[in-house]
């Protein structure tokens, strides 16, 4: 009898920790799948953002300063 309680409680939880196994891999999976799909897909969009500001800030970073420049020879007139 003891034996058959022993064996029958094993298995019972043999049986739990396959149920609690099997419940981690679906959140594991569900993790996964955030991380390829949306974060993957906002990572590109923001790439794609940074190229264009680099781009356009490449463009006009040169008239920028030469303005910056013009403007910092300007003596003021004690506006403090």
């Amino acid at each position: 009898m003891i034996v058959k309680d022993n064996l029958e409680n094993i298995i019972c939880k043999i049986e739990e920790i396959d149920k609690k196994l099997i419940e981690q891999n679906n959140k594991i999976d569900l993790i996964l799948k955030i991380l390829n799909e949306d974060i993957k897909t906002n990572c590109d969009k923001m790439n794609e953002h940074i190229n264009f500001i680099n781009t356009v800030y490449d463009k006009v970073k040169a008239p920028m300063y030469y303005i910056c420049n013009k403007f910092s020879n300007i003596p003021t007139i004690g506006w403090y």
